[in-house]
């Protein structure tokens, strides 16, 4: 019974010891509200989270072309940083059904060594990469596009994350419209010319342009 008893308060004294996870990615925890989530017990257990503003620049991106995703968020955590992920679909709020299929690029922001801070942007490139229209937003992921019906309205969705001490997620989003131009524009036919004869000798009064003028009687002078 002494031999279990110690193993126990090891274990205790183990558990104690590591205090609270440092925020590193967004796990499997539930959602609790949209827009601005919060969750967790009484005191400096709870946390919570908002999407203060959401911006696609431009909101009609062409191919080739760049667009800058910028958000801003505020929150609270006993753990450490946020995580945030910019989504695209045919639907303007889906973040019960947001996926991997659907999630653009990742972000963890407020760590140390991040450029991701609470007020961040992140550029993405539209490109149509061996034939597949593609998303690429350098270390921070891409996605291929193809799976969605461009032609018909989009939204981009960020979703930002933290969590309370029972690692439960705390999650907020915000969407915006936003278009894909699937083709470059068809350029003007060129304007029909009429062609106009060259201006040449003018003919005698009678005299077509396709017959010879008489000569003149008169000889030549020598």
């Amino acid at each position: 019974m002494k031999h279990a008893h110690a193993s126990i308060m090891k274990t205790v004294v183990l558990i104690l010891s590591f205090g609270l996870p440092v925020l590193s990615g967004c796990g499997t925890g539930g959602v609790d509200s949209v827009p601005g989530g919060s969750g967790g017990g009484g005191g400096g257990d709870t946390a919570a989270m908002t999407v203060n503003q959401l911006t696609v620049t431009p909101s009609s991106v062409a191919v080739g072309k760049s667009m800058a995703v910028h958000w801003n968020v505020s929150y609270s955590t006993p753990a450490t940083g946020y995580s945030a992920e910019f989504h695209i679909n045919n639907q303007p709020s889906l973040i019960t059904g947001l996926s991997a299929l659907t999630r653009v690029f990742y972000a963890n922001g407020d760590l140390g060594g991040s450029t991701v801070g609470k007020d961040a942007t992140i550029s993405c490139t539209y490109s149509t990469l061996y034939g597949v229209p593609t998303l690429n937003c350098g270390t921070y992921g891409y996605r291929y596009i193809d799976t969605f019906d461009l032609t018909k309205p989009m939204y981009g969705i960020l979703k930002a994350c933290t969590y309370d001490t029972s690692m439960k997620q705390v999650c907020a989003e915000k969407s915006v419209p936003l278009s894909f131009v699937t083709s470059a524009a068809k350029e003007a036919p060129p304007e029909e010319t009429t062609a106009s004869e060259p201006a040449g000798e003018q003919l005698p009064p009678g005299v077509s342009s396709q017959e010879t003028p008489p000569q003149s009687a008169t000889p030549a002078a020598w």
